[in-house]
């Protein structure tokens, strides 16, 4: 480790201790509970000093206990999550026991006890309601509880689909049409910027991607966080929290199976009216079991779940198209999607002493899936996807005395992939919004994620306070295959030429250029728009390693209020460049040390009743930039891999072929480069909020927060090496690659931190707790994302994007890419409880769940293009004349998925379930993607705005599962 990061770590290590007899302990929000609060005289409502406070695990024995100081106050932290009791006692006072406590990771809970002195004799137990509004809580967070996530009806059947769920939450559809197990397009404050967490460690070491499915059936609880501590970085946007299962002092097992078939499904939307419905079936099958090992000391728990599935895709190309351009009938319409995979999860847990609390979990997953894609393309550009990641966590908690509590994880993780394609050496031929076929132009591609995670918090109990302090490093190296190997040939048709021709669609640009038509305005044969190819070295690896270094206090200012302050500092170390001797900017990366991150949250008890809150924060955040984007410049060099990019009449540029290209001979390859910007920073977002909650009810709350996101230094590409050549009718620029300034390369793209999104959003959260049989959680999220900036869900802008004026984003200035305006969430949960029935009518009314979800939302903005390079910059992204930045939005989405189960018990503690469940019930057609090329002229192409994919018709899943 860097020296001087050793001397930070020692200076915030000082800091602590010296504030130490001043401060108190800081609930964990990575993977446990915290239960705090008073023990008071119920006469005077005086503090109970020296009164003891203990909590015991009702299934695992586990316990915890604390003394009041002399204020009354306690604090029990690092709870792992369940079911607690929790006593009171001081000599004097009889005992008070709160039963049946339930906590939840990340979970501040305020508990009272009043404590009289008129009964010393008598020791008195509380069936407990946990608070339905958290006091303590000072960040904004949502989490599903066991029972939730037991019932709702869920796609993909992984830890994936219950994160498009949350409220405040924008997300594109959750893929019913392939396997479901893909990583969710999900933003937050109008980024596309996501950390998930499996049991407080990383699940996406490459920052957008997950690296592991984990089965619904292995997880007890998730959560999502925006406007967190200092505890958590790496990300500008939200942390998304899964936490597995335990096991406990009792046995327990099931077994399961879930399918779906052809025949309970519809048949898939954009098929042709004639052609019959495609063959489709998919089952999920699996089991789990848990038990004690050593009773009330340690605890096993496996989980085991394997996907089936056939089912077809669907290639829009239409079948008028693939006749003239030569594409065989069965590359197009319905393709079958295979689906193969396992995923297994084993965890053992053990308290090993009084003091020493351990887990460790291990993780497997193994996909397999052939071909991937849909929409425009024809079966030869789609490749299979293999991965098999896995994964080893660990956590020791370690108790050193009363006041100092240690925690430490420690994760590796690995994830190899493997795309095979059916031709591995045919160029990829793009016929802007009619077809993409022929071939994949990234052949067969080879990448490899490997990473671990060291993190240790320290922690501190005395007084008002709880403070923590402690890092977070995270190593990752990323190796991957060169992209465009094979090349790709792009037909984007032709503007009309006065008096000499009209204008050419994109089809018959390509079709004339098959049959050696002469264009009469050149008198040449018509050809390609563009021609793209890299050539060079195969495989590139870099490695970041990320840095963060917090302190944080919790103080309790009063019974009421509750602060926290928080600094963070986080340092993303980047690789060294791969330099060019004739470009020096080549073999420099920046790197970026200034990343102070101060946080600040609130929590205030308006009334004192625990039933009106209202909280609030501000907090700086920072966006690691992922190993796989330096790749993309170490291999942009200039040298190492040389990029051709010519049109036809580039001095050798290669001929037009359906066949493999070979590297031009007889041709100045210009390659292009890309370098940073010397000033180039991390991604800095500035979020606040503000929410007040409500109690309505016994069981009802309602919140409103307001949510504000400042995005600054987003990166957007340059490019630097183009000559201005006059204007378009319309004032833009035009630009020329003849006489570059540097002609010995192509594009010169400088990435820049100058992008900028401002964000505000409004999100209703009405939440019903589950009592008398049922429970829901209805969100409703208003938004806006405006500015300058491409978001990326995928890497956290993986590959920077250009502007469509190479040297200025403002032409570009308008709705963000993920600017979805209004959605709509419901999940609810309800099981009928008829009392004082028997008999037949107690066994038919009873033993009923049912459950669903909902989701309604607008579509995200997208931006229409010419399909051409209007401005001659090289790349494709040019918009017609008049019409703004993302002026068009995708379609709304709309569906109902809904669960009913009938539960069979069979003896104390076994039952058999039935269940039955629907996706889409109201089979609305929900298109994904639309053709986006609006065309050169001044009225849209005829197929502008068509849907070209869209989510799965109805379909209906039977299932049974057997417990005990």
């Amino acid at each position: 480790m860097n020296k001087r990061f050793v001397l930070l770590y020692v200076c915030l290590l000082a800091l602590c201790l010296g504030a130490a007899v001043k401060t108190s302990l800081a609930q964990s929000q990575a993977i446990d509970g915290l239960i705090e609060g008073f023990v008071k005289q119920a006469d005077s409502s005086a503090a109970i000093a020296g009164a003891k406070v203990k909590a015991l695990n009702k299934n695992t024995g586990y316990t915890r206990e604390a003394v009041t100081d002399a204020g009354g106050r306690y604090a029990l932290p690092l709870l792992l999550p369940g079911t607690y009791t929790v006593a009171a006692e001081k000599d004097g006072f009889p005992t008070i026991t709160r039963a049946n406590v339930e906590v939840r990771a990340g979970q501040s809970l305020t508990i009272e006890f009043e404590l009289s002195t008129t009964k010393i004799s008598e020791a008195v137990e509380i069936s407990a309601q946990v608070p339905l509004v958290e006091t303590g809580r000072t960040v904004v967070s949502n989490t599903y509880e066991e029972r939730v996530v037991r019932s709702l009806p869920t796609v993909g059947r992984s830890i994936l689909d219950f994160f498009v769920l949350q409220p405040g939450v924008n997300a594109r559809p959750l893929s019913t049409g392939g396997s479901g197990t893909g990583t969710p397009t999900t933003t937050y404050g109008g980024l596309g910027l996501r950390q998930m967490n499996v049991d407080g460690v990383s699940n996406n070491l490459q920052g957008g991607a997950r690296n592991l499915v984990i089965s619904q059936e292995a997880i007890q609880e998730f959560q999502t966080v925006v406007n967190f501590s200092a505890e958590f970085g790496r990300v500008g946007g939200g942390l998304q929290n899964a936490f597995t299962r335990s096991g406990s002092n009792a046995w327990h097992g099931s077994g399961y199976l879930f399918s779906r078939q052809k025949f309970l499904s519809a048949k898939p939307f954009l098929l042709a009216p004639t052609a019959p419905k495609p063959e489709f079936s998919r089952y999920n099958f699996g089991g789990t079991g848990s038990g004690p090992v050593v009773r009330d000391r340690a605890f096993f728990f496996v989980s085991y779940e394997r996907w089936v599935q056939d089912l077809p895709g669907v290639s829009t190309i239409s079948a008028a198209n693939a006749t003239a351009l030569g594409i065989p009938a069965t590359s197009i319409g319905a393709i079958n999607q295979t689906f193969r995979a396992h995923t297994v999860t084993a965890r053992f847990d053990a308290q090993l002493n009084q003091n020493n609390r351990l887990f460790a979990r291990y993780n497997y997953y193994f996909d397999r899936e052939s071909p991937l894609g849909s929409g425009q393309s024809a079966l030869e550009t789609l490749s299979r996807f293999d991965e098999a990641p896995h994964s080893f966590t660990t956590q020791l908690v370690t108790s050193i005395g009363s006041r100092l509590i240690n925690e430490a994880r420690f994760l590796f993780s690995r994830r190899g992939i493997s795309n095979g394609v059916l031709r591995p050496d045919a160029p990829n031929i793009n016929i802007s919004g009619v077809a993409s076929f022929n071939g994949n132009s990234n052949g067969t591609r080879v990448t490899r994620e490997q990473g671990f995670q060291i993190i240790d918090n320290l922690s501190f109990t005395t007084g008002r306070h709880q403070l923590k302090f402690g890092f977070d490093i995270l190593p990752v190296k990323f190796r991957e295959r060169t992209t465009n190997v094979n090349g790709s040939f792009v037909f984007g048709g032709l503007a009309a030429v006065a008096n000499v021709r009209g204008a050419i669609t994109p089809l018959d640009h390509f079709l004339f250029t098959e049959r050696g038509t002469l264009d009469p305005s050149t008198n040449r044969p018509y050809s390609y728009s563009r021609f793209t190819q890299s050539i060079g070295k195969e495989f590139f690896e870099a490695q970041v390693v990320n840095h963060g270094y917090f302190a944080q206090d919790d103080l309790r200012v009063s019974d009421r209020l509750k602060l926290n302050f928080g600094l963070r500092y986080e340092y993303f170390s980047r690789p060294a460049g791969n330099l060019n001797p004739d470009l020096p900017a080549t073999g420099v990366i920046p790197q970026d040390r200034n990343n102070l991150a101060p946080r600040f949250g609130f929590a205030w008890d308006v009334l004192g009743n625990a039933k009106t809150v209202v909280r609030g924060g501000y907090g700086i955040y920072y966006n690691t930039t992922v190993a796989q984007t330096f790749n993309t410049f170490l291999r942009s060099n200039g040298r190492e891999v040389l990029n051709l990019n010519v049109t036809p009449t580039t001095a050798g540029a290669p001929a037009f072929t359906r066949n493999r290209v070979a590297p031009p001979t007889g041709i100045a390859v210009v390659s292009d480069v890309r370098v940073f910007d010397s000033e180039f920073d991390d991604v800095t977002v500035h979020n606040f909020y503000l929410t007040g909650e409500q109690q309505i009810l016994n069981s009802l709350a309602l919140a409103v927060t307001y949510q504000g996101t400042r995005g600054r230094k987003l990166p957007v590409a340059f490019n630097t090496n183009l000559r201005q050549n006059g204007a378009l009718a319309d004032g833009r620029r035009l630009w020329a690659t003849t006489n570059r300034p540097d002609p010995r390369y192509g594009n010169v793209f400088v990435s820049r931190s100058v992008g900028e999104q401002d964000y505000h959003g409004l999100i209703t959260t009405l939440t019903k707790r589950f009592a008398q049989g049922f429970s829901f959680q209805a969100a409703y999220h208003l938004s806006e994302t405006k500015g300058t900036a491409f978001a990326d869900d995928f890497t956290g802008f993986g590959i920077f994007t250009s502007p469509s004026d190479p040297l200025t984003n403002e032409q570009d200035r308008g709705p963000g890419d993920f600017d979805m305006r209004h959605r709509f969430t419901l999940t609810g949960v309800v099981e009928p409880r008829f009392k004082g029935l028997s008999g037949a009518a107690a066994a038919v009314l009873n033993g009923w769940q049912m459950s669903s979800r909902v989701i309604l939302s607008s579509g995200y903005a997208f931006n229409a293009t010419t399909g051409q390079d209007a401005n001659g910059d090289t790349i494709f992204n040019d918009r017609p004349a008049g019409i703004s930045y993302n002026a068009y939005s995708l379609p709304s989405y709309q569906t109902l998925d809904l669960r009913l189960s009938r539960i069979i018990r069979l003896g104390e503690s076994r039952r058999l379930e039935l269940i039955g469940e629907s996706f889409n019930l109201t089979n609305r057609l929900n298109p994904t993607n639309v053709v986006r090329v609006f065309g050169p002229n001044a009225a849209p192409n005829a197929n502008f705005n068509t849907v070209t994919q869209a989510e799965t018709a109805r379909q209906f899943q039977l299932a049974v599962r057997f417990s005990f």
